[in-house]
């Protein structure tokens, strides 16, 4: 595959991965990392489901605070309606994430999605933390990993980059995301991941993401089963 097939990588300066750890009895993938090489800004909005999971509270804040290293993200179980133990959980694997990549835990964004009221297989979980981490790559395959790692009962995945020009300089957005029941209006029941090598101040991130979200023609518009989940993320890295 050529450097046009990349998503989630194109923008220069991230890295991803995806794999399986065991989570899915299926055995599909359901791991994915999306790693920076620096700190990034970051931006972004989550479900207005009155009870979200349990590693939404934790990203609201690590958002809040800034910067990002990485988000990871597991697919098969959402870590949803599990009380102090699911919060643990989620900070148990920022902190394994931060660790494998030298950084804070509050610079990791966790996210988790799948059947509501289980407990993640935490071992399995860590186990693959510590498999992915030296898989992440620059490349067309290793996006694609990423893209199938997150989904829950999608038929395919889903990805996007653009390269433009801004201020006499090149610039690349690439994302990933996830979605398919459970879908209505107010973040449409997804996962939307992207990265950007844009040098934008948080501020003026927050607001484009904002309103991008929030746009007739965006996230909030898509509707398929009246049903809102307790997962739905979307972040942005730069």
């Amino acid at each position: 595959m050529s450097r046009s097939n990349k998503s989630i990588t194109l923008p220069l300066g991230f890295k991803t991965a995806g794999l399986a750890c065991g989570i899915k009895p299926s055995g599909k993938p359901d791991l994915a990392l999306i790693a920076a090489d620096v700190p990034c800004r970051v931006a972004a909005v989550f479900t207005k489901n009155a009870i979200p999971s349990q590693p939404i509270p934790v990203a609201k804040k690590h958002v809040a605070r800034g910067p990002c290293r990485a988000i990871i993200c597991n697919a098969g179980i959402a870590n949803s309606s599990t009380g102090s133990r699911g919060t643990k959980d989620a900070l148990a694997i920022c902190a394994a994430v931060a660790k494998e990549l030298d950084c804070k835990p509050t610079e990791i964004i966790a996210c988790s999605t799948g059947v509501i009221g289980e407990f993640l297989p935490m071992p399995k979980v860590l186990k693959g933390i510590n498999a992915i981490v030296p898989k992440l790559a620059d490349s067309p395959a290793a996006d694609a990993r990423a893209s199938r790692a997150i989904l829950t009962t999608d038929l395919v995945p889903k990805t996007a980059r653009k390269r433009l020009r801004i201020g006499g300089k090149n610039v690349a957005l690439g994302g990933i995301a996830k979605g398919s029941g459970m879908i209505a209006p107010n973040m449409a029941t997804m996962f939307g991941f992207i990265t950007t090598d844009v040098d934008i101040t948080t501020p003026l991130l927050r607001s484009a993401l904002k309103q991008a979200v929030n746009a007739d023609a965006s996230f909030n518009r898509i509707s398929i089963d009246t049903d809102t989940s307790p997962s739905d993320t979307v972040a942005v890295l730069a």
